[in-house]
């Protein structure tokens, strides 16, 4: 089966996925990793918005950042993220 280029990271991510499933094998890309790149991703936010100033890794939390992104959240799929877990699961992000 063709993939395209820009499904390419997908497919692999849930080949992983179902290669830990079935075989019982480490997962591609663990939870940890995804955390780390959203660290990065707000650290480079941060960074801007100090005129490109470094920033120290770990993040100190920013209890602004942390109600924005529940206020997008909640705006966007109509829950919480952190106060209604099960229904976080059945989100579609992919139009995040």
């Amino acid at each position: 089966m063709a993939v395209s280029e820009p499904n390419l990271s997908l497919v692999t991510l849930l080949d992983g996925l179902a290669r830990a499933v079935r075989e019982g094998a480490p997962v591609a890309w663990p939870g940890e990793s995804g955390r780390l790149d959203r660290e990065t991703m707000i650290a480079a936010q941060r960074s801007i918005r100090a005129n490109r100033q470094p920033v120290t890794l770990p993040l100190p939390t920013d209890p602004a950042e942390e109600e924005a992104f529940d206020r997008d959240f909640i705006a966007r799929f109509g829950i919480h993220p952190r106060e209604e877990p099960e229904k976080v699961l059945s989100v579609s992000f992919k139009a995040w």
